[in-house]
C-alpha cells in the first residue's frame, strides 16, 4: 500500500512526541513528566472554546462533552504512558 508522505511525517512526529514523553518520565523530577499530559489537556480546552455557541442548549452539551472527550484521548495515553514509566522506574530503584 501506499502511505503519503503527510501520513509518514504524522506518525514520526506522533512517535517522536511518545519517545519525548517516556524519556521525560524517566527523570528525576516527576513534574517533567506532566509537560505532555498538561499542554495536551490546554489543547482539549482550547477545542472546546472553538465551539461555536450558536446551537441549542442540548446540542451544545452534547458537542462539547463529545469534543472533550475526543480531544482527551492523547492526554489519557501520555498519562498512562506516564504512570507506567514511573512505576517500572521506581521498581528498579532509578527514582527514589
Amino acid at each position: 500500500m501506499y502511505l503519503p508522505v503527510r501520513t509518514i511525517i504524522a506518525l514520526l512526529f506522533f512517535v517522536a512526541i511518545i519517545l519525548l514523553q517516556i524519556f521525560l518520565c524517566k527523570r528525576k523530577n516527576k513534574w517533567l513528566g506532566l509537560i505532555i499530559p498538561i499542554i495536551s489537556f490546554v489543547f482539549s480546552i482550547l477545542w472546546i472554546l472553538g465551539i461555536p455557541y450558536y446551537l441549542s442548549m442540548s446540542a451544545l452539551t452534547l458537542k462539547i462533552i463529545i469534543v472533550f472527550i475526543i480531544a482527551n484521548i492523547p492526554t489519557a495515553i501520555f498519562l498512562t504512558i506516564y504512570f507506567i514509566v514511573r512505576n517500572n522506574t521506581k521498581k528498579m530503584g532509578l527514582i527514589k
